[in-house]
């Protein structure tokens, strides 16, 4: 019974020393996050918003909505600049259809050219959410608002926007 014992104990060392190992090489592979404090997100969320246009009359707030977070992996305020940025321009183009011509092909083109090039549609969306957005892109082609709809019903964000629009 002493050595059943033993060799179990044994065994039990072995595979922990073993996975501490496996640990130690799967840390080296993988990327430290970073964080960052509110001042940090905020002032990466104003860096981001000075590279992304808005439609007329909308304007990025002066700080981001933060919901009482006080810590923020690295590359949060860059996505919510560019999440406002998208959303801006879906409720461009659903009040500007049939409209206002001019701006509405402003919308659909920044949608469909532009849009899908920055750094939160290529690397925060997954292949299935991207397929669903191009999904809402050819709909909107064909004249039908729902997709764009629908996404602005169930994400909805407060725009800011000039008093004379």
């Amino acid at each position: 019974m002493k050595r059943l014992v033993t060799i179990l104990l044994v065994c039990i060392a072995i595979f922990l020393s073993g996975c501490g190992i496996a640990n130690e090489t799967a840390g080296q592979n993988q990327k430290q996050t970073k964080y960052l404090d509110k001042a940090g997100f905020q002032k990466e969320y104003r860096d981001a918003t000075v590279h992304l246009e808005l439609p007329p009359a909308i304007f990025f707030p002066d700080e981001a909505n933060t919901g009482g977070a006080q810590s923020f992996e690295e590359g949060c305020g860059v996505s919510f600049a560019q999440q406002y940025w998208i959303y801006a321009w879906q409720v461009e183009w659903l009040e500007q259809r049939n409209r206002d011509q001019e701006r509405e092909v402003a919308a659909i083109n920044m949608l469909k050219n532009v849009i899908p090039e920055c750094e939160f549609m290529r690397e925060k969306i997954d292949e299935a959410g991207r397929r669903l957005y191009y999904e809402y892109i050819r709909k909107a082609e064909l004249g039908d608002p729902s997709g764009f709809q629908h996404e602005v019903s169930v994400n909805p964000m407060k725009l800011e926007r000039a008093l004379d629009d």
